[in-house]
């Protein structure tokens, strides 16, 4: 017989703006190229991540980096903690 194994996937979600000056001006383009992932073949990153996920009936366990949850903060108060 045969054991079940719990297996959790897990995704840390990072977006790089190259330097820590004029950050907000910076954010919109990083945010669109890294958690998007919108190239010339199509759109990767997390809405490819999430298709995966959902055609093979799996769930995961997404982990925003401080600079994303500093950002959206400023841009929508009191929306995300």
């Amino acid at each position: 017989m045969h054991e079940t194994m719990k297996v959790y996937l897990t995704f840390d979600i990072e977006i790089w703006c190259n330097n820590w000056e004029e950050l907000d001006v910076r954010f919109p383009h990083s945010f669109h190229r890294y958690v998007y992932g919108h190239s010339q073949s199509g759109d990767y990153a997390l809405p490819k991540t999430l298709e995966i996920l959902d055609r093979n009936a799996l769930k995961g366990v997404f982990f925003r980096g401080a600079t994303v949850c500093r950002t959206l903060r400023n841009r929508a108060p009191g929306r995300h903690r």
